[in-house]
């Protein structure tokens, strides 16, 4: 009789959950999938999705899908307060320069295909949670919220920047939430789409705000502002807070905030990094944002998830049928090859923030000057090179 199949837990049904889910899935592993909510997250921010991410969803067969969720955009422009163009780039220039191997997608978006490729195979068991975890050698038992306590040979925290796993197992947030100094809010609401058909964004030192189409008369805005590190109930919770920033900033401020009641997936977050000094505990590790945040403002998160979650899944397959501490040892390795990258991710964003959202008129003007050179032949080169290059090296022989 053969052994039954090695047994995993995933906590998130995100982009980094069901990616680790799919390829642990391919390589004959047991997988189950508990997600705190309801029901898979809708709306959300618009991320860019290129890089090694990219060609993990290559690898799955998900380009089709995806670009059928790609949300054209002419100019990412910078605007003054009376709406006038004072810097920007050409986002078609920029997709063609990386051979369009580049999409603007809502993270929803993504995490919804993921989930429709993987749903029949894989169970996944939404408005559950892990309440407890103890690990031990030979594997992990996990006390879930309706009460079953189940036994895995492996559990992996895939459940984003505030996860519930790493703080199981690896204590709270405070000791490894890097904050940024800023904090971000966005929402979709009701609008015309033909007045807006790309990135429009108002910027002020330490503030900046954005619009932009998510799809047929539907638009999105996005806030972006420099802050000392704050308790945000007692400022009276994230819409006060961001009434208080933004409200008398001028530019469409008002018509944004105007329409943030009512919308239905508004987010609101502190931008931050995860910084730990090791991602596993024996048979217990994490992936994606749980333990290798770049942040928001540095981008790419979504598709070093994927990128993240392929290598874990590689890894633990190539110890598929080892036993105790040797089979563990795949957690490690798989940190040891992605852990310099994130890092050297990490420091691009904390320096990129400073050019995002600048915090002088001076920085400012300078900003809006050096955008209108980005598709220049040698500065876009250097730019591709410098912002949007990996240096992960994907092994596809075995996938």
């Amino acid at each position: 009789m053969s052994a039954p199949p090695t047994s995993v837990l995933i906590s998130g049904a995100g982009v980094a959950g069901l990616t680790l889910a799919y390829w642990l899935h391919q390589r004959g592993f047991a997988v189950t999938v508990v997600e705190k909510a309801a029901a898979l997250r809708r709306g959300g921010y618009m991320i860019d999705f290129w890089g090694a991410g990219f060609d993990v969803a290559e690898k799955m067969g998900l380009l089709d899908e995806l670009l059928a969720h790609h949300i054209d955009m002419a100019e990412l422009t910078f605007v003054n307060e009376a709406d006038e163009r004072v810097g920007g780039f050409n986002v078609p220039r920029l997709r063609m320069a990386v051979s369009f191997r580049h999409y603007n997608i809502l993270r929803s978006a993504l995490a919804a295909v993921l989930y429709r490729r993987v749903k029949d195979n894989v169970e996944i068991l939404f408005d559950t949670s892990i309440e407890n975890l103890n690990g031990s050698d030979a594997g992990v038992t996990a006390t879930l919220s309706d009460g079953k306590s189940l036994g895995f040979d492996f559990c992996i925290g895939a459940d984003g920047l505030h996860s519930h796993v790493r703080n199981l197992c690896f204590g709270e947030d405070s000791d490894v939430e890097h904050f940024l100094g800023y904090y971000t809010a966005s929402f979709t609401y009701r609008g015309s789409q033909s007045e807006v058909d790309g990135i429009r964004m108002f910027t002020v030192p330490g503030k900046q705000a954005a619009i932009y189409p998510v799809g047929k008369n539907t638009r999105a805005a996005f806030f972006l502002f420099e802050s000392e590190e704050l308790n945000v109930e007692t400022c009276g919770g994230p819409e006060a807070l961001l009434r208080r920033e933004f409200g008398d900033l001028g530019w469409r401020c008002p018509e944004l905030l105007e329409n943030m009641d009512s919308a239905n997936d508004y987010y609101f977050d502190a931008v931050s990094q995860i910084r730990m000094p090791k991602w596993s505990q024996g048979r217990i590790g994490l992936v994606g944002d749980a333990c290798q945040s770049v942040s928001l403002v540095g981008g790419q998160g979504a598709a070093l998830a994927m990128a993240g979650a392929y290598i874990l899944a590689q890894e633990l397959a190539r110890d598929d049928g080892a036993s105790g501490g040797g089979q563990a040892e795949s957690l490690v390795r798989y940190e040891s090859a992605l852990r310099p990258e994130i890092e050297r991710k990490q420091r691009m964003a904390e320096g990129f923030a400073k050019s995002f959202v600048p915090k002088t008129p001076l920085s400012l003007w300078t900003r809006n000057k050096l955008s209108n050179a980005v598709m220049l032949p040698g500065v876009s080169k250097w730019f591709i090179k410098r912002y949007m290059a990996d240096n992960l090296k994907l092994d596809f022989g075995n996938a």
